[in-house]
């Protein structure tokens, strides 16, 4: 569980770090891109697939975190 917040984390600050200088701002206040956001919803969407499907590293060697029961995907509030 403490990867996929690292991973999430990461992605965050990492991202606006890339790319053009001269960037459309997406967020108030920030730097980052609609893009960038969308890459980041996939990201943290890929880690709740693989906790709903228990198959994501709990931290311990060769151990999984049990199935997520009820988690759904997150979205952007704008999208159609």
């Amino acid at each position: 569980m403490v990867g996929f917040y690292f991973v999430a984390l990461a992605a965050i600050f990492l991202l606006p770090t890339f790319g053009d200088a001269s960037r459309v701002e997406y967020c108030p206040g920030s730097n980052i891109t609609r893009e960038e956001v969308i890459e980041m919803v996939k990201l943290i969407n890929h880690h709740r697939t693989l906790l709903v499907k228990g198959e994501h590293n709990s931290g311990i060697p060769g151990k999984k975190l049990p199935p997520a029961k009820r988690m759904t995907k997150i979205a952007l509030e704008d999208d159609d």
